[in-house]
């Protein structure tokens, strides 16, 4: 299984030639947002995404549609496709698989964030000052939920990443200053490919 990570280093000017690209949700989507490297990160993970599930599913990149479950999980109507897409900082993170799974990606930055408190005791007992710790539990927990498809409607405070069953389905590395964990019922070994735009 391959992780694609996408690197952003260009002003979102550099990649309006590719807005005509985009489907008419995602334009709007993009026009809401304020910040011109937001739209960068909007617009690329979608056409990333677009492409990867093109060549997935051999099908043109034009007639790749997505639907969304009612807590905005993207997904595609084939059987044993799913896929995941996450990005922070300057990086967008894609992967698929044939069951369901997540991706959560995370520039590792400051200290340890107020969210702590949402995590499980055992888990802050892992953390204690640890901002990689914190990092690599943070995007733990976001890669389960959405794995789960569920959103924040499950608490992150209602499981723990460290117990065995979890823990059992995660992938998790660091390198850059990123933080990156991906979840997933029968998880095979990952590879990393990094790509600049």
């Amino acid at each position: 299984m391959d992780i694609t990570l996408l690197k952003v280093n260009k002003p979102f000017s550099e990649y309006e030639k590719y807005l005509p690209f985009a489907t008419e949700e995602r334009l709007e989507k993009i026009k809401s947002l304020k910040c011109e490297h937001d739209k960068a990160l909007s617009l690329l993970s979608h056409l990333l995404a677009r492409c990867e599930v093109s060549k997935a599913m051999g099908i043109p990149f034009e007639a790749v549609v997505f639907s969304y479950n009612e807590h905005g999980k993207p997904y595609v109507e084939k059987e044993n496709y799913h896929f995941s897409i996450s990005h922070s900082g300057n990086l967008i993170a894609f992967v698929s698989h044939t069951s369901p799974i997540g991706i959560d990606l995370q520039k590792i930055t400051g200290g340890i964030s107020p969210a702590v408190r949402f995590f499980t005791e055992n888990e802050k007992c892992y953390i204690k000052n640890d901002t990689e710790r914190f990092f690599e539990v943070w995007t733990k927990k976001e890669a389960y939920i959405k794995m789960l498809g569920t959103g924040l409607s499950k608490p992150l405070s209602s499981f723990d990443v460290l117990t065995e069953s979890v823990r059992n389905m995660l992938f998790s590395t660091s390198s850059d200053n990123y933080s990156i964990s991906v979840c997933a019922e029968n998880l095979p070994k990952i590879n990393i490919r990094t790509q600049c735009v």
